[in-house]
């Protein structure tokens, strides 16, 4: 049985170890998942595989927690697939949870200000908007026409009234 393992692995006992401490490391999500809900027993657990999203469907129809806390626990415990991409996604994906929590509690606090200053000065809210919006305008104005080609002065001095045009 051992030979047939190693055949299928590439017949290291790197591959088998490796197997055997997946084999381990899902062992205690099983024992981890029974201590959080007794309910369910380890053995039963086994049964599902060493496959999270089968652990969590079956956890999550027994007990009364929420399907994301089952899936939290299971995937705390879980072992972790090491390929390569994943090496490579991972931390890129966590710096991205990161920033975007970052961004949201800034977008969450500006808003928040801006409410509390529209509630306490409502006119003086209004003009400033007023006022930035017509500057924003004319701004707008003064680079559409600045981008619009100009004529060179030979052009301006045919076009000009004292050549009779």
């Amino acid at each position: 049985m051992q030979s047939a393992k190693n055949a299928t692995l590439g017949g290291d006992n790197l591959s088998s170890q490796s197997v055997e401490s997946e084999g381990e490391a899902w062992e205690s999500v099983c024992t981890a998942v029974n201590l959080r809900w007794p309910i369910i027993s380890v053995d039963e657990l086994k049964q599902c595989g060493c496959d999270v999203g089968e652990l969590v469907n079956h956890v999550s129809q027994r007990v009364d927690s929420t399907r994301d806390e089952v899936e939290a626990i299971i995937r705390e415990y879980a072992p972790q697939r090491n390929s390569p991409l994943h090496s490579y996604i991972d931390p890129i994906a966590k710096r991205a949870q990161e920033a975007s929590g970052r961004v949201s509690d800034s977008i969450h606090s500006a808003m928040e200000r801006v409410r509390y200053q529209v509630d306490e000065a409502p006119v003086t809210t209004t003009m400033t908007t007023f006022v930035l919006g017509f500057g924003l305008g004319i701004l707008a104005a003064v680079i559409y026409y600045r981008a619009q080609p100009q004529p060179t002065p030979w052009e301006q001095l045919r076009s000009h009234r004292l050549f009779g045009r």
